[in-house]
């Protein structure tokens, strides 16, 4: 492994990635602590892409199932450590398990990014939050963490950034989840209590949490 790790970062809350290190070529492994991932688009707005916690990768380079002209933000103060991606690369051609798991990571990437997708374009507000909220869970989940209890370090804003819904669409929905008692909610942390009824919100089956959406919705629509 002698080479591969390049430095080990520590990066203060709301300080950006690139103003540590230079961004392109590089693998970031997030040791502990939160990031967020955000790019401009063509019309000069900033889009958030992505949180990134403990056991997390980011990288700039598509092969590793990076994020072109990514930016990361320290939500928390975190540490990181900084991988050569092309010695490990190397070393992976020759310890057949490293292999895989590179391919496994890479294939994660690429499958959220469908199913980010999948979100955005066809499920309503509250499809969009409980997807958001199963990923998060799942990633936990792998990490042998309790997929059931959630820190979102991400602001109401940046969520609806990230998922095409304005703010106060996400704290109506939030409230929606509640009352419905799919989750519970203190701050930043958020206690998932009902996951069947949450999937199914997130896969469009729930035809009452639609039906609850529409009555959310109605007010904002409204206002129009």
């Amino acid at each position: 492994m002698a080479g591969i790790l390049i430095e080990d970062l520590f990066v203060l809350k709301g300080e950006m990635l690139s103003k540590q290190t230079r961004v392109p070529g590089k693998l970031f492994v997030v040791r502990s602590g939160a990031f967020k991932s955000e790019a401009s688009l063509s019309v000069g707005a900033r889009r958030v892409l992505g949180l990134h916690e403990a056991g997390d990768f980011m990288s700039t380079e598509p092969t590793l199932g990076g994020l072109p002209d990514a930016e990361w933000v320290a939500l928390r103060n975190s540490a990181i450590c900084v991988v050569d991606p092309w010695k490990l690369q190397a070393l992976a051609a020759n310890h057949p398990a490293l292999g895989s798991f590179i391919m496994r990571i890479t294939a994660a990437a690429l499958v959220r990014a469908q199913q980010t997708l999948f979100a955005l374009g066809s499920l309503h507000a509250s499809g969009r939050l409980a997807w958001f909220l199963l990923d998060l869970s799942e990633r936990r989940r792998r990490r042998g963490l309790d997929p059931f209890a959630l820190s979102l370090p991400l602001t109401g804003k940046d969520i609806g950034n990230h998922l095409g819904l304005r703010p106060e669409m996400v704290s109506r929905v939030w409230g929606a989840m509640v009352r419905s008692g799919l989750i519970s909610r203190h701050g930043q942390d958020v206690q998932i209590l009902n996951l069947d009824r949450l999937a199914a919100l997130a896969s469009g089956r729930d035809a009452g949490a639609r039906a609850r959406t529409a009555a959310v919705e109605r007010p904002t629509r409204a206002k129009r």
